[in-house]
């Protein structure tokens, strides 16, 4: 059963937790061309230094072949991630539990 991201509120351990479930060598430079980055850029992302684009969000959601539920919900994750206002948070999330409730 593939990972859902609907149960997460982080789209980094979303990843991490992705890579853990399908441990093939060299997932992490596969993930990163997915998103279309380099492999030391994806590791930043994942050590919480720096956060994907949403070139890369999208880029990721088609090639771990998410449907439109999941792709919208990790897309606004990672707005979520790289919101800075809490008016902005607490709408993102709002939406994030809408669709979550939906896909229940």
């Amino acid at each position: 059963m593939k990972p859902t991201p609907f149960k997460y509120h982080d789209y980094k351990q979303f990843l991490k937790d992705y890579m853990a479930e399908n441990p093939k060598k060299g997932i992490k430079l596969r993930m990163a061309r997915f998103a279309g980055c380099d492999r030391t850029y994806f590791s930043q992302v994942l050590n919480q230094k720096a956060h994907l684009t949403t070139d890369h969000a999208f880029n990721l959601s088609n090639a771990l072949n998410m449907d439109e539920s999941e792709e919208t919900y990790f897309l606004l994750l990672v707005l979520l991630g790289k919101a800075g206002n809490p008016n902005s948070k607490a709408k993102i999330r709002k939406r994030m539990a809408a669709i979550s409730e939906e896909n229940q």
